[in-house]
C-alpha cells in the first residue's frame, strides 16, 4: 500500500500544505496519523474527499502520484486515452512491472474514473486481446502466463488499497467459478467492486463443485451469488452444475448473477431465473440501482 505525506497530497490537489492540514483537522479529508503526529494518506482518502467535494475546482497533478517524469503517459492519463494505456500496460505486464501498472490505475481513479470502467476498458480488454492472440499462435504460452500473473498481482494490490466505510447494506454475496474454470482475475475484480459498494462478499475461489457452494449458501444466509464463467471445460458438466445451483438458489430465494460466456449457454428457463452480466459495469449498476431504489 502506497502512503503519501501532506506535501505530496497538497501537490496532487494543487493546494498548499496548510489547506491539507485544515481539511484533515475539520474531518473533511481522512488520514492516518503516526505516533509522532505525522499525517499519512492513501488513495481512498483522496478519492473520498474528491467525491464529496466535486464542486471544488481543483487542478489535479497526477505526476506527483506517478513519481516519474513521463509526460506522454501523464497526458494520456489526463485525456483518459485507453487505447494508448492498453498498449502501455500490456508492455508493462510483459516486463512484470506491477508497481507501474498499479500507479496508472490509481492515477485514473484520482482523475475520477470508476473501478468498473477501468476494469472493462483497460484490464479485461487486454486479457481478451491476449486470449485472441494466443489462439492465433501470435502469443506464447509463457508470455500469456506472465501477463496474467502480473495483472492478477496488480489487482490484488489495488484491492488492498480500498478502505472500508461504515455504511451497512443488506446484501451478503459470494463469488466463484465452477468446475474446470481456473480464471481467478474476474473474481478479484468482482470482490473489489462489491467492496467499493460496501457489500459483504466472500471470494470462494476457482474450480468449485456445486455441492461446496450449496453448503455455503446454507451457512452464510446469502442474498446473491456471482458466478464467473470465462472458461467451460465440459458443457455437459457446466449445464448440470448450473441447473442444480439455480434450482437450489430458487428454493432459498438467492439471486444468481452470471458473468462470462455461460449465461448464453443456458436454456430459456434458466436464463429467466438468473441475471446475465456482460461486464463489470453491469455488475456495478445492478447493485447500485438496487441500493438507490
Amino acid at each position: 500500500m502506497k502512503y503519501l505525506n501532506s506535501k505530496e497530497v497538497a501537490s496532487i490537489m494543487g493546494v498548499n500544505v496548510s489547506t491539507i492540514k485544515r481539511w484533515t483537522d475539520s474531518g473533511d479529508l481522512d488520514c492516518y496519523q503516526t505516533v509522532g503526529g505525522h499525517r499519512k494518506f492513501i488513495l481512498s482518502h483522496i478519492k473520498s474527499f474528491l467525491k464529496k467535494n466535486s464542486s471544488q475546482k481543483l487542478t489535479l497533478n497526477i505526476i506527483e502520484y506517478l513519481n516519474k517524469g513521463d509526460k506522454e503517459l501523464v497526458q494520456r492519463i489526463d485525456k483518459i486515452d485507453y487505447k494508448y494505456l492498453r498498449a502501455h500496460v500490456l508492455q508493462l505486464s510483459l516486463e512484470q512491472n506491477v508497481d507501474s501498472i498499479h500507479e496508472i490505475i490509481n492515477s485514473l481513479l484520482i482523475k475520477g474514473e470508476t473501478q468498473h470502467r477501468i476494469y472493462d476498458e483497460l484490464i479485461l480488454n487486454i486479457l481478451n486481446k491476449i486470449g485472441v492472440l494466443w489462439t492465433e499462435n501470435k502469443f506464447s504460452i509463457s508470455d500469456e502466463h506472465i501477463i496474467t500473473v502480473t495483472i492478477k498481482n496488480v489487482l490484488y494490490k489495488t484491492h488492498s488499497d480500498l478502505a472500508e466505510n461504515d455504511m451497512i447494506t443488506p446484501w451478503k454475496t459470494i463469488c466463484m467459478t465452477l468446475t474446470g474454470d481456473e480464471h481467478e482475475i474476474p473474481l478479484v475484480m468482482i470482490q473489489s467492486i462489491l467492496r467499493g459498494l460496501n457489500i459483504s462478499n466472500i471470494n470462494l475461489g476457482v474450480n468449485l463443485p456445486v455441492t461446496e457452494i450449496e453448503s455455503k449458501i446454507e451457512a452464510l444466509n446469502l442474498t446473491h451469488i456471482v458466478v464467473s464463467t470465462n472458461y467451460i471445460l465440459s458443457l455437459d458438466i457446466f449445464i448440470s452444475e448450473i441447473s442444480q445451483l439455480i434450482q437450489y438458489c430458487h428454493k432459498k430465494n438467492v439471486k444468481i448473477l452470471i458473468g462470462g460466456i455461460g449465461y448464453d449457454l443456458l436454456n430459456e428457463e434458466n436464463r429467466n431465473n438468473t441475471i446475465g452480466l456482460k461486464n463489470m459495469t453491469e455488475l456495478y449498476n445492478y447493485f447500485k440501482v438496487d441500493m438507490e431504489s
